[in-house]
């Protein structure tokens, strides 16, 4: 039997909602973790989800559809049983059910498993990072033996598009990284969400978060990063100096120069 804790009025509420109340041991749940803001308007939401580990696991985590716009820390299992989050959204969202992320668990075992909440902060919008009063609302499914005869649900983590298009910015500051030159890039992916980037100068690739220290601090610089989404899907972006390119093309006149030159002087 489903079961879900009391609601509490004027109390910014975060839920766990769950698609199913009874599953046997083999299928899947999964649980939609929502915000109703209850008219105030919230900019930052950080907590724990807590789980028996012996009962249920994790298969996937999606944040492709949350109203998040910046992940401090992405929902991910940071100890057995415990999904930690931290996220912001500059501007705030003042809504009834907006999706923070949804969480896919396999039923290991039979028993109960209860989703529960600790640690939850949810930030007013004021500039002053006041925390909002808050309420939690959690959910249990029962897990029963699985009969030979029962086909177990799936959930199939089915994405086919690329993160958004973005920008790269290129620059350097007295105040940061020694005056080094830096890239700085962000996008978002609507299906399963960005997993990871990597930066390529020239030829050279590396796992890279933003911002990004570059080795080559020489007005000569070719560089792509490329955003991959959790199901693989990948998204370029690419800047190339204007001195670069200049040398470029001036070397390849000056080639096709000699290069006609030697041909007229042999004939």
């Amino acid at each position: 039997m489903l079961c879900m804790f009391a609601r509490s009025v004027n109390a910014a509420t975060l839920s766990s909602e769950v698609n199913v109340a009874t599953v046997v041991v083999g299928d899947i749940i999964v649980d939609q973790i929502r915000l109703n803001t209850e008219g105030d308007v919230i900019n930052a939401v950080e907590g724990d989800i807590v789980y028996d580990p012996n009962i249920v696991s994790v298969e996937a985590i999606n944040i492709g559809s949350s109203f998040v716009n910046f992940w401090v820390e992405k929902p991910s299992v940071s100890s057995p049983g415990r999904i930690h989050f931290s996220g912001i959204t500059p501007g705030g969202v003042n809504v009834a059910s907006a999706e923070a992320f949804t969480v896919v668990f396999k039923a290991d075992n039979v028993g109960h498993v209860k989703f529960s909440f600790e640690n939850v902060k949810l930030l007013l919008n004021d500039g002053q990072g006041t925390l909002a009063k808050t309420k939690t609302f959690g959910s249990i499914v029962q897990i029963n033996p699985h009969n030979s005869n029962q086909i177990n649900t799936k959930y199939e983590l089915t994405d086919q598009i690329h993160p958004e298009k973005f920008t790269i910015s290129r620059s350097r500051s007295l105040t940061a990284f020694d005056n080094k030159y830096f890239i700085a890039f962000e996008t978002s992916d609507k299906g399963s969400g960005v997993s990871k980037y990597k930066v390529c100068e020239f030829i050279s690739c590396i796992d890279a978060v933003s911002p990004f220290v570059l080795y080559n601090q020489t007005p000569f610089y070719h560089i792509k990063v490329k955003a991959f989404d959790a199901n693989g899907n990948e998204q370029d972006a690419t800047i190339t100096s204007s001195t670069l390119v200049i040398t470029t093309l001036l070397l390849l006149f000056i080639s096709i120069y000699v290069i006609i030159y030697l041909y007229g002087s042999k004939r």
